[in-house]
């Protein structure tokens, strides 16, 4: 079974975007992307996960998640380290004060509105006059 931390996720949305602020998407195919990125993002958090099985849910091939690993790396100019909003979430939830129980719920719906923010500000559709939407 494929375990997926919440900060691993914004590690590799992170990852995700900054790559193809430098590569283009004709040149690298977006899947072995995802899975190099989910990969690295694993490996930078470290988190335990299983290549070969995220190998078999993305459908590429091992060989070709690990070499374009170097090229991602490349892309990021080897900066690993992402600031977003669940470590200063943990540590607000700490400086309070809370039980475990307020914790939970608070984060919980907190985590949901950061997940929300990934997806704003950003055009993810290139608008072709005569194709509409690509």
């Amino acid at each position: 079974m494929f375990v997926w931390m919440y900060v691993c996720q914004a590690t590799a949305i992170t990852y995700f975007k900054r790559f193809y602020l430098v590569a283009s998407p004709i040149e690298y195919v977006p899947r072995k992307v995802v899975a190099a990125v989910i990969l690295l993002a694993a490996k930078s958090e470290e988190a335990r996960i299983n290549s070969g099985e995220l190998a078999t849910l993305t459908g590429c091939k091992l060989k070709d998640i690990t070499s374009l690993e170097l090229t991602l790396l490349q892309c990021l100019k080897f900066h690993l380290r992402v600031f977003h909003a669940y470590r200063a979430l943990r540590g607000y939830t700490t400086a309070l004060g809370m039980t475990e129980v307020e914790k939970t719920g608070k984060e919980k719906r907190s985590r949901q509105l950061i997940e929300m923010s990934f997806f704003t500000g950003t055009d993810t559709h290139i608008r072709v006059p005569r194709y509409g939407m690509i």
